[in-house]
């Protein structure tokens, strides 16, 4: 699929390409004393979106924006088999891998560059905390303009009050310089670039091994402890 850029899209490379080929590794390695590796959480991610923002009925153009090697997004193309699931990263090499690893799925293209198409879903999963404090605002402006009229934006971030994720960020080799978002400020950007807030929780509160507590977050949203927060952003009606 062709596509051309007629909007900026203000984002930074962020030398992701000479982490392409081992991406998951590293990020295993770096969050092993979760006892669990980046599959759980990327599945963990696909829970939360099936609770109340998706359906396997659904028919819709997804944009996973800053996808890196793909692994969420085949999952939701797996999860949304009448939907479109476009993956798009600022690294090459990362797109080169996503497509070596998930050419099974005829739902879901790889892009470098954004152009004129308009989307139901939006998904940025940790994506924003990598981009220049100075370009955020411009780049979720950018993202709000991709939305078809209904669509909306899910943003999975880092929670900067929760320890062991600070400690995974500081340890962590592609995070190296990093500045995390509070939910707080995440909902004060999203607020000035004019859209609306209509979730907003904390989430990833249990371990792998207590998984079986997971239904419990639904009462621990605005408890904030849990090691990311997830945010569903629209426009103004």
């Amino acid at each position: 699929m062709e596509t051309q850029i007629d909007w900026p899209i203000p984002m930074s490379d962020t030398g992701f390409d000479k982490f392409a080929s081992q991406y998951s590794e590293i990020l295993d390695r770096n969050i092993r004393f979760s006892g669990a590796g980046r599959q759980y959480f990327d599945e963990y991610k696909l829970l939360c979106l099936k609770n109340g923002v998706i359906s396997p009925e659904d028919s819709l153009d997804v944009l996973d924006f800053g996808c890196g090697t793909g692994e969420l997004s085949s999952l939701i193309a797996k999860a949304l088999p009448r939907s479109r699931v476009f993956g798009m990263d600022v690294s090459e090499k990362s797109l080169d891998v996503a497509r070596q690893r998930h050419d099974n799925y005829e739902n879901l293209i790889f892009l470098h560059e954004l152009g004129n198409e308009k989307y139901d879903l939006i998904l940025a999963a940790n994506v924003f905390h990598h981009v220049p404090v100075d370009e955020r605002g411009g780049l979720l402006l950018s993202l709000k303009y991709a939305l078809k009229p209904d669509g909306r934006i899910v943003i999975f971030e880092h929670n900067p009050w929760n320890l062991l994720t600070r400690h995974a960020v500081k340890t962590c080799e592609f995070d190296v310089g990093v500045t995390l978002i509070s939910r707080r400020n995440f909902m004060r950007m999203a607020q000035q670039t004019g859209m609306t807030v209509s979730v907003k929780r904390y989430v990833v509160f249990f371990p792998k091994f207590a998984a079986r507590l997971i239904p419990l977050e639904l009462l621990l949203g605005n408890v904030p402890f849990g090691a990311q927060y997830m945010l569903v952003l629209g426009l103004p009606r």
